[in-house]
């Protein structure tokens, strides 16, 4: 019975000692450090260039499948990269766009089309223009539509 009691004190004893000897072994650790300045974050600014652009387009329902392009500059003075989507508002029923050389056609839902994450404009000392060219077409047995005017956004956000 004894034997048990000198054991249990033994190992409080070793538990209480270990218990500061890690918490101050651990402090050498811990610094403190004042500092004060200026944190500067990166300029964002990125926006459609449409200067001198035909702002008009005529999509002409064929069978033979043509087509009409139009072309965005998507301009970044940012000092980031920048991955930016397309979203397109207004399209006419039986229209639909390609956003890749017109190798995959886009159909409009609800008159709405998204091309997520369909490019990216690099950093560059003083901006940065891509240009994307938006491919149109009208499936045969579209209607005629005039003077539908179509939403063009372009939504950019930061590269990680």
């Amino acid at each position: 019975m004894k034997k048990d009691k000198i054991i249990d004190f033994i190992f409080v004893f070793i538990g209480v000692v270990s218990f500061f000897a890690i918490k101050y072994s651990f402090a050498i650790y811990r610094t403190t450090a004042s500092t004060h300045g200026d944190i500067t974050t990166a300029t964002w600014s990125v926006f459609l260039d449409q200067t001198g652009v035909n702002d008009h387009l005529s999509v002409v329902a064929d069978p033979n499948g043509t087509t009409a392009s139009y072309t965005l500059n998507i301009t970044s003075h940012s000092e980031v990269d920048v991955v930016y989507s397309i979203v397109l508002n207004g399209l006419s029923d039986d229209v639909s766009v390609s956003a890749d050389n017109g190798t995959t056609f886009t159909k409009e839902n609800n008159g709405s089309v998204t091309f997520t994450d369909v490019g990216t404009i690099n950093y560059v000392s003083g901006g940065n223009t891509v240009t994307k060219t938006l491919i149109f077409k009208a499936l045969s047995t579209a209607e005629f539509v005039t003077n539908n005017p179509i939403d063009i956004k372009v939504i950019a956000r930061q590269a990680l």
